[in-house]
């Protein structure tokens, strides 16, 4: 039926979710799964230094963003909200998303399994890697929004 499934994670519940159904599908299937992330174009240095993940960052990540901190005079001389995170932590924090998806898809069955990051704007990206590796079916959370709110905010 399918030979080739593609799912598509933020690191949010439902995403897992879908992670959970994609592994399912490919299990049932024998397809080759593929996880993506895309990257977000600005990560906020705050968003990633305050959160529970930030407690297992490499020390290559820790250093890249003590150096950063140095490079920019520290916390209290830019504005906090502003400091993108360095590379090397957003490229971490993808992995742990990815890296959690492939976990569940494999708790649920799937046995081929790649993980992807991609770059851009994520429906376009998310497309792009479909049409890369050829899939048959591509899995998404939903946000679970409704139709006001998804006119409001929009959704990828």
């Amino acid at each position: 039926m399918f030979e080739n499934i593609l799912v598509a994670t933020d690191g949010s519940s439902n995403a897992e979710r879908a992670a959970a159904v994609a592994g399912a599908l490919a299990a049932a299937c024998h397809a080759k799964l593929s996880i993506v992330h895309v990257a977000p174009p600005f990560l906020p240095l705050a968003d990633v230094t305050d959160s529970a993940i930030s407690t297992q960052f490499p020390k290559d990540v820790r250093d890249d963003i003590q150096n950063f901190l140095e490079q920019t005079g520290g916390w209290e001389k830019t504005p906090f909200s502003q400091i993108p995170a360095p590379e090397s932590a957003v490229r971490y924090v993808c992995g742990v998303a990815t890296g959690t998806a492939e976990r569940i898809a494999r708790e649920n069955g799937a046995q081929t399994i790649e993980q992807v990051i991609a770059d851009g704007d994520p429906a376009n990206a998310i497309v792009a890697e479909a049409r890369r590796i050829n899939a048959d079916l591509i899995v998404i959370g939903s946000r679970g929004l409704g139709n006001l709110e998804g006119l409001i905010i929009g959704s990828v």
